[in-house]
């Protein structure tokens, strides 16, 4: 439940079950127990699991540092030392068959799916197939299959014994199918599900840009890793802007692995006036809905689920391409996929920049957008996948 796509996805999932009339009890199992203020609401009508030693496996030190106790804490770093010596598989193997978790399920749900790429294989999909007693079992795939390193061995060994395959895009789901035809028929696409008259409160909640009302607002609310999000992108494109004579000022929301190397780089690169990381911010949305361009960055996504927020917020963005880019934005419509490149995500805001009447038709064309009456389709797939 750290700041992210999946664990979003993962709240407004549950938050739309919670608020249906239909009988879903539910229950979450978090390997890191760490909730941002957000999430801790789902704990008033979902009932939410977690075991020590598990968590110490999924939990950095500065978050363990805050949460536990001296005696926990003192704890934790003896684990972590062991899991250098025996190595991290070995070890969350070896936790994982002896979590005493055996309740049983109508149907239990891997939400988020390991990566191979980083040759750590259990994690939420393996704890399922191993320790979760239940009727049926699905897994969610949210991001690019390439990506996270799956090839078509790794899906037929790890997907077998799932019922269902639940990717978040079209593309993702073609590819799976692509990799592993014989599992067409446990294949299965559900976007992230997004409430929208929610969304709307909180983007009202303040105004952020109260005294940039000279200049042009960007923001990127991502988490800040240069990996996949490449939010390194962001300074180099901001040097040349600056260079050009664009006065514009660039918020990023969001917290990562990669702030404090930014965070130097921002200084040599003397783009500090321009520039502003704002760290983690439990309501993001009020920095979307009050800019004027919404920029994505990211070498892949799944699905991007920032791009439908900003679109529904009626702030045009601009995105580099993605496979699945094209399912949610209307290029030149509602907003404008660049090249997955630096150069090009540079050479398409500098356009946008000094062309204001462009920038004011993406505006335009997103007036009256309304997601709201996607909840009940989104309730009608998702009960069919459930309920095969």
């Amino acid at each position: 439940m750290k700041i992210g796509g999946i664990s979003a996805s993962l709240y407004n999932l549950v938050d739309i079950l919670n608020k249906e009339k239909s009988a879903h009890e539910i229950e979450l199992f978090l390997f890191n127990p760490v909730l941002d203020d957000k999430y801790k609401d789902l704990g008033n009508k979902t009932k939410i699991h977690s075991t020590f030693l598990l968590s110490c496996l999924f939990i950095n030190f500065k978050q363990a540092k805050d949460f536990y106790n001296l005696r926990r804490l003192s704890v934790y770093i003896i684990v972590k030392a062991i899991e250098r010596i025996m190595g991290t598989n070995f070890l969350r193997k070896l936790v994982i068959h002896n979590t005493l978790f055996r309740m049983q399920y109508d149907v239990a749900i891997s939400f988020s799916n390991d990566i191979p790429l980083n040759h750590v294989f259990l994690g939420s999909n393996y704890f399922v197939q191993k320790v979760v007693t239940a009727k049926k079992k699905i897994a969610w795939i949210h991001n690019d299959i390439d990506r996270l390193g799956m090839t078509r061995d790794y899906i037929l060994q790890e997907y077998a014994r799932f019922d269902k395959v639940v990717n978040v895009s079209n593309s993702c789901k073609n590819r799976f199918e692509e990799l592993a035809p014989e599992f067409i028929s446990k294949s299965c696409l559900l976007g992230n599900y997004i409430d929208g008259n929610s969304l709307r409160i909180k983007a009202d909640e303040f105004n952020p840009y109260k005294d940039e009302v000279q200049m042009v607002k960007i923001v990127t609310v991502a988490r800040i890793d240069n990996q996949q999000k490449r939010i390194d992108r962001i300074l180099k494109i901001s040097k040349r802007l600056i260079e050009k004579g664009i006065e514009f000022k660039w918020h990023i929301i969001g917290n990562g692995p990669d702030l404090n190397t930014l965070l130097k780089e921002k200084e040599i690169l003397g783009v500090n006036k321009y520039v502003v990381f704002e760290g983690y911010q439990p309501n993001p949305f009020p920095y979307i809905k009050n800019a004027d361009i919404f920029v994505l960055t990211s070498s892949y996504e799944a699905q991007g689920m920032v791009l439908s927020e900003s679109l529904l917020l009626g702030t045009p963005v601009v995105t580099t391409n993605f496979p699945a880019s094209l399912e949610f934005v209307q290029n030149e419509k509602n907003g404008i996929i660049a090249e997955n490149s630096t150069e090009s995500l540079f050479e398409t805001l500098l356009e946008l920049l000094n062309n204001n009447s462009k920038l004011k038709e993406l505006k335009q064309n997103l007036s009256g957008n309304d997601f709201g009456s996607l909840a009940n389709d989104f309730l009608l797939k998702f009960e069919k996948i459930i309920h095969f």
